[in-house]
C-alpha cells in the first residue's frame, strides 16, 4: 500500500503541471464546479483495481496474468454498461474483441512449453 501512496502523491504532485497543456479554454476554477458524484466513483474503482492487483500479486499471481484477466473481465462488463447506459452499440468487432482478450489470456496462462 505504501508504493500505491507513492505513486498517488507522485501523480498529485505532477497533475497541475500538466493543466496548461491539457485544460485549453477551461478555466482551472471552474473545472472542479462541475465535477459529480461519478468522479469519486472513479477514484473508488481506481483504488479498488490498485488494492486488487497486490492482493493477486501478493497471492503468487504472475506480472502478465493478473492485467490481462482484469481486462478480460473489464471488456464483456464495459460493453454491457455502454450499451445500456450510454446507448452504444454492440458491434461484430467488439464482440470480436473481447473474444481476442480471451484468447490473450490463454495465451498468456497456458504453461509454457520447451521448443
Amino acid at each position: 500500500m505504501a508504493a500505491t501512496l507513492a505513486a498517488y502523491i507522485f501523480a498529485f504532485l505532477v497533475i497541475p503541471g500538466t493543466i496548461p497543456f491539457l485544460a485549453r479554454g477551461v478555466a482551472f476554477g471552474s473545472a472542479f464546479q462541475k465535477l459529480d458524484g461519478s468522479t469519486i466513483l472513479v477514484g473508488v474503482g481506481a483504488f479498488i483495481i490498485k488494492l486488487g492487483f497486490l492482493l493477486v500479486y501478493r497471492a503468487g499471481w504472475g506480472i502478465s496474468t493478473a492485467p490481462r484477466l482484469a481486462n478480460c473481465v473489464v471488456a464483456p462488463m464495459m460493453l454491457g454498461v455502454g450499451a445500456v447506459a450510454f446507448r452504444e452499440p454492440l458491434t461484430m468487432a467488439r464482440a470480436a474483441g473481447v473474444l481476442l482478450c480471451l484468447a490473450g489470456l490463454w495465451l498468456v496462462a497456458r504453461p509454457a512449453t520447451s521448443a
